[in-house]
């Protein structure tokens, strides 16, 4: 399933080739253009008073579809656009009205494309480009299952990520705006078309982006130091994510490490540990491929030890069992794997530093002290686990 985004990729890619092709070529026998495919015009038919954005790596893509498919749909985008380093403005509208979709961009627009995805119909899901420069549309559709969601945003969107390659290299795409006005629309008088052509849609209120909220399920495994050795155990996360640009979040878990037993050595006594583990972590999540982003973080918390004393000798009594609370500093740097809409994969590494220098020692009943353990400071560990959603 994952490599049918990229097989759809390359068919959208080779529609924008032949498209260049036809473009480069009037003269050799074809088939009549549709509204959809004709060539681009001659230079002399261009607008000479018609702005161009060439340089521009911004889009704005109005999304019509229900709330559940729009956030996915605008992940999908996003990650596929930050491949090209194009910027997104992601805009929620009711519907996808065709007047809006035909209507003329203005000059000084900073976009180097108009995009709208409809995925409100239930037979099939369509997309639009609109390139200001060279005032040409690009339409495409696509076939629609019940079930299909998460293949009809993928589809959509290497669609889209293949149309902007094509008008980031220079290519034409689809045909004239006035000939798929013609193709699209019953004939209106004169004065309607002076209308369709000389009144710009309405800009919609540009979609304000939310915060975001993400549980993950782990399991921690920690070097704690040649005497303890390995702690580990299940732990809960919970990610957040700013609507700042830069994707700030702030990352919070807690972990719950099993008992382990720490011996003294000659000495007929040792002691068994157990742990919970709280974390606070500012974040910076940063995406590096369509389906994978990498997270670093940086932050402190609380290691609550439960230490409870044992004795094999009856000549020696043991202490009660404490809790100790032991301040931790920690680093991140995990990354994602996004396997679906709801489920990604997380490995994260970390290295926490204990802070308060943590030794355990055995006092007997002269006073005299002998090392138990002494933990490193710096303590390594490897966590894994699944995000939802």
């Amino acid at each position: 399933m994952l490599k049918a985004p990229a097989a759809r990729a390359a068919v959208a890619s080779v529609w924008l080739i032949a498209a260049a092709a036809h473009a480069q070529a009037p003269d050799q026998a074809a088939e009549p253009p549709s509204a959809t495919e004709s060539a681009a015009p001659p230079e002399s038919e261009a607008d000479p008073e018609r702005a161009t954005v060439e340089g521009s790596r911004r889009i704005q893509v109005l999304i019509a579809a229900d709330p559940e498919q729009r956030q996915p749909l605008a992940r999908v985008l996003r990650e596929l656009m930050a491949r090209l380093s194009v910027e997104v403005e992601l805009t929620a509208i009711e519907r996808v009205e065709l007047r809006a979709v035909l209507a003329a961009m203005p000059p000084d627009t900073p976009y180097l494309a108009r995009c709208y995805l409809d995925l409100r119909g239930r037979e099939r899901a369509a997309l639009y480009v609109h390139d200001p420069a060279r005032d040409r549309i690009l339409e495409r559709w696509i076939d629609r299952a019940p079930g299909d969601d998460e293949l009809a945003r993928e589809q959509l969107g290497h669609m889209l990520l293949a149309a902007i390659e094509g008008l980031l290299s220079g290519a034409s795409l689809g045909a004239p705006r006035s000939e798929v006005a013609a193709a699209a629309l019953p004939a209106p008088d004169a004065g309607a078309r002076a209308r369709l052509e000389l009144e710009p849609a309405p800009e919609p209120e540009p979609e304000r982006a939310a915060w975001s909220l993400r549980g993950a399920l782990l399991y921690e495994v920690a070097a704690l130091g040649h005497g303890p050795g390995l702690a580990h155990g299940p732990a809960l996360a919970l990610a957040i994510r700013s609507p700042l640009a830069l994707q700030l979040g702030a990352l919070l878990s807690a972990q719950y490490r099993l008992p382990f037993d720490v011996d003294a050595g000659a000495e007929p006594v040792a002691m068994r540990m157990s742990a919970v583990a709280l974390r606070a972590l500012a974040t910076l999540e940063t995406p590096i491929a369509a389906r994978v982003a990498l997270r670093a973080g940086l932050g402190a918390g609380a290691d609550l030890a439960r230490i409870s004393p044992e004795t094999s000798s009856a000549a020696v009594r043991a202490s009660a069992a404490r809790t100790l609370t032991l301040g931790v500093g920690r680093a991140l740097l995990g990354v994602d794997y996004r396997i679906s809409p709801v489920l990604a994969l997380w490995g994260a590494v970390t290295a926490d530093v204990d802070l308060d220098r943590a030794q355990y020692v055995l006092v007997r009943s002269d006073g005299s002290e002998a090392e138990l353990t002494a933990p490193w400071r710096i303590r390594p560990a490897l966590s894994i686990g699944v995000v939802l959603p």
